[in-house]
């Protein structure tokens, strides 16, 4: 199969607004995509644990989709997807209850902080979120940061826990993590792993750096079907279903 191209892709599923720690508003985020001939977008901004983000507490996340769905009714021509990146706990719960989180279109789950943990247990933070069926990718997976150390998480188990659970792991765009690598995305789609490439943009200018998580899935020789996010937003909302019932 050829490699997933620019051409490929229908949408952008990790940004974040002024809801939290970005620049620009939802309205301006979804302009940006619409410009960029998207078809689906998703709002993805962090959860109240992550607090030096300004993360969202459950009463303010059901508000922001509020809007979100109002704004929705305004512009129909693009599916504008409800989510949040959610923090991972140094338990591996989540800090927005389940039954909100069952209110979401597409729900991220992260790591921000206590990364100093034994491999094991972090590996194990990890996986136990992963476990939770709301969760549908696991953002920025390794913790790479480059010029720094990355979490100490056994990728392998990693790996075969996404398999296992059906989670989609994160090519995330941002300059300095480009996580996964090349090399754990080839694994991934080796494995049947489906990889969303997120710009994990704070401003629409930061939505051009999508391309920096394309050239990790081409260095990887992923093809389109690897990509979540290369597929239709029918295709996509498909592959939620499948995944939440999994």
């Amino acid at each position: 199969p050829c490699p997933v191209g620019h051409e490929d892709i229908h949408g952008d599923l990790h940004l974040h607004t002024d809801w939290s720690d970005g620049l620009d508003t939802v309205e301006d985020m979804v302009a940006e995509a619409m410009r960029r001939s998207y078809s689906y977008v998703a709002v993805s901004d962090h959860t109240a644990y992550h607090s030096t983000a300004h993360g969202l507490s459950a009463e303010r996340l059901l508000a922001q989709w509020e809007a979100v769905e109002a704004l929705q009714r305004r512009c129909p021509s693009i599916a504008i997807l409800k989510s949040a990146e959610v923090d991972i706990l140094p338990d591996g719960a989540l800090d927005i209850s389940d039954d909100v989180l069952h209110k979401a279109d597409i729900i991220l789950a992260s790591v921000h902080d206590s990364i100093s943990m034994e491999s094991y247990a972090l590996t194990g933070r990890l996986i136990r979120a992963m476990e939770n069926p709301c969760v549908d990718i696991l953002a920025h997976p390794t913790g790479r940061s480059i010029g720094q150390s990355d979490y100490r998480v056994d990728v392998d188990e990693l790996i075969c826990a996404a398999a296992r659970l059906g989670v989609a792991l994160e090519i995330n765009c941002a300059p300095n993590r480009l996580d996964i690598d090349e090399r754990s995305a080839r694994r991934c789609a080796d494995a049947g792993i489906a990889l969303a490439i997120g710009s994990d943009a704070h401003s629409t200018c930061e939505m051009s750096l999508l391309e920096l998580g394309m050239g990790v899935a081409r260095r990887a020789r992923c093809s389109s079907k690897d990509i979540l996010n290369a597929r239709s937003a029918k295709d996509l909302r498909a592959w939620l279903v499948s995944h939440r019932s999994h």
